[in-house]
């Protein structure tokens, strides 16, 4: 975790306990969306899913980025070794 996040933290953070409280209105708050035709088991498995491409897609830009910069700093080693051959 960054310095400044801990500092912030520090200055202002609560670690009071909120999974422990407010169970009555959690509990009502599920059942309105019940109510409303919203199945949370798929809206779980939805965001999970969009939350995976989410990271993936970045990290395969990373990685091809990581392949590209292997890839010149080998030819610029082959290149480097042909020449320190010839001498």
């Amino acid at each position: 975790m960054p310095i400044p996040t801990l500092k912030a933290f520090l200055d202002h953070g609560d670690t009071s306990d909120r999974l422990g409280s407010h169970t009555s209105e959690a509990t009502a708050v599920i059942s309105q969306l019940h109510q409303l035709g919203i199945n949370l088991s798929e809206l779980e498995n939805q965001l999970e899913k969009e939350g995976v491409v989410k990271f993936v897609e970045p990290f395969e830009k990373l990685l091809s980025s990581l392949r590209e910069r292997i890839q010149i700093y080998d030819s610029f080693l082959s290149h480097t070794s042909k020449d320190q051959s010839r001498s």
